[in-house]
């Protein structure tokens, strides 16, 4: 299921690339298996080859894959400096466990003037509050079983986005948009019941326009020239 949040990574990430000239090599942090974002691209007809970076292999036989690295994002060695105008990375900021050196590694990968977009868990919103106290397997319960429900460790190595913020602007990367979207309904909507007090939340929490409850965020970063 695509969250809010992920459509807005995809509309960023195609209005970056296509306001570049020329073809574009880009880099998807934590990508493991996935190429649901890349696909998206494609289909809307962007030119890129996209590299790829996870703690596992993360080779894909598409014809816009490029590299893959087996490296954590707070050591990304075998990747040069400045070889990227975009990087981006969907719900990988709440696995790592050091924001601050994962936050240096992309900006040491980015060019001048590059962009890093992220879709991540805001770790207030209520049900990450629950992710944080609860084991691996409960995740993978409330997820369900098949390709794309896997669940894997958090860490939340910031207490809330403000803090995130500051650790990417400590490594020169400067914040140009953050948008928040409810979105509980993406994990309760297996439940009966819960799905529809979910739904009324959601629609709740964004009229009130209350950020602080807010599950999903899509935040974009530029790296200062």
């Amino acid at each position: 299921m695509q969250t809010p949040a992920e459509r807005q990574l995809i509309h960023t990430l195609d209005e970056k690339l296509r306001s570049a000239a020329g073809f574009q090599r880009i880099l998807n942090i934590g990508a493991a298996k996935s190429t649901v974002i890349e696909d998206a691209l494609k289909e809307a007809g962007v030119e890129f080859v996209c590299d790829r970076t996870d703690v596992q292999d993360c080779s894909v036989n598409v014809p816009y894959a490029g590299r893959c690295f087996v490296c954590p994002a707070e050591d990304m060695r075998e990747i040069g400096n400045g070889e990227y105008d975009l990087v981006f990375a969907n719900y990988v900021m709440e696995h790592i466990q050091d924001v601050s050196k994962a936050a240096g590694e992309i900006a040491r990968v980015l060019k001048p003037g590059g962009y890093f977009v992220a879709t991540l868990a805001n770790p207030r919103a209520p049900e990450f509050v629950l992710s944080r106290h609860t084991p691996t397997e409960f995740h993978q319960w409330v997820k369900g079983k098949g390709a794309g429900k896997e669940a894997y460790d958090v860490h939340y190595d910031y207490r809330n986005i403000a803090e995130l913020k500051k650790k990417f602007s400590e490594k020169g990367l400067e914040l140009k948009e953050a948008l928040y979207f409810p979105f509980t309904y993406g994990y309760m909507y297996r439940f009966p019941v819960l799905k529809w007090f979910s739904r009324v939340y959601d629609v709740f929490i964004g009229i009130l326009g209350i950020k602080y409850f807010m599950g999903q965020v899509c935040i974009t970063w530029r790296k200062i020239d």
